[in-house]
């Protein structure tokens, strides 16, 4: 396996700046990039000698997401890439060399899992969580649990995207029957939906997710999932719900090719 060695000496491939991570230290087959830039022209810096099947595992140890942005063939072979990869802030995507050029490869390690807690106090009325999905990215699935019931004044909770803040579960109530311990909310089942779907998930169609922008499960230009919790009389410190959002990242397919007549 070639050894990643990152170089900004390529004004199209970095713009001029270095986003190597200097204060980590990289291990074969691993870049670290550390930055807030919103997008690169390209990833430049792999040796020129890489050989089919190189594998290199790219994370980003910046606090905003990135796109590899996809490079045309006529690019040198190392600076070639199939189509864009996005990468979270705080993740990872995992790159394959195919024999020309770098595509996103998926092993199962590029399942990205985030847990929102959200903890009952005796002064908010608001609590928010919120998942950022990347443009690009599949969302597996939300699961919503109560480990702890909330004892407070009412307390009602809806699950959305930016685009509609309740798309996925609405006026679940985390004092009583809507979800006891023990019961987990999740988008993929609609024997587990409790009642409480919202617009996003129709069970006689089918429909998991949003129609325009985002198209059900395929978050084609990102989002935000949000868990939103309100109450109405903040009273105790008891109450405990996990919001639990999956998703994935990774290039699309090569297009269909038509053989019919």
């Amino acid at each position: 396996m070639s050894t990643a060695t990152m170089s900004a000496s390529s004004a199209s491939a970095w713009s001029g700046k270095s986003l190597v991570d200097n204060t980590y230290t990289e291990r074969p087959g691993q870049i670290v990039l550390n930055n807030n830039l919103g997008a690169l022209h390209s990833v430049a810096g792999l040796n020129a000698n890489q050989s089919l099947g190189d594998v290199f595992d790219v994370m980003n140890r910046g606090t905003a997401p990135l796109v590899i942005a996809a490079e045309d063939t006529a690019a040198a072979a190392h600076n070639r890439f199939v189509s864009a990869i996005n990468i979270p802030a705080g993740g990872k995507a995992r790159i394959f060399y195919n024999g020309t050029r770098w595509e996103p490869f998926s092993d199962g390690a590029n399942l990205i899992t985030k847990v929102v807690a959200f903890v009952e106090n005796a002064t908010n009325t608001i609590h928010t969580g919120t998942v950022p999905i990347p443009p690009g990215a599949i969302l597996h699935g939300i699961q919503v649990l109560n480990p702890v019931l909330w004892t407070g004044g009412a307390a009602v909770m809806k699950v959305g995207d930016t685009a509609d803040d309740d798309g996925y579960f609405i006026g679940v109530d985390l004092k009583a029957t809507d979800l006891l311990v023990g019961e987990v909310m999740d988008t993929n089942h609609s024997t587990l939906w409790g009642g409480k779907e919202g617009a996003y998930l129709v069970a006689a169609s089918g429909r998991r997710g949003a129609v325009s922008g985002n198209l059900g499960k395929y978050y084609a230009a990102g989002s935000n999932i949000t868990g939103i919790i309100t109450v109405t009389t903040p009273a105790t410190t008891v109450g405990r719900t996990f919001m639990i959002v999956q998703y994935s990242l990774g290039g699309e397919a090569a297009a269909a090719v038509p053989t019919g007549p």
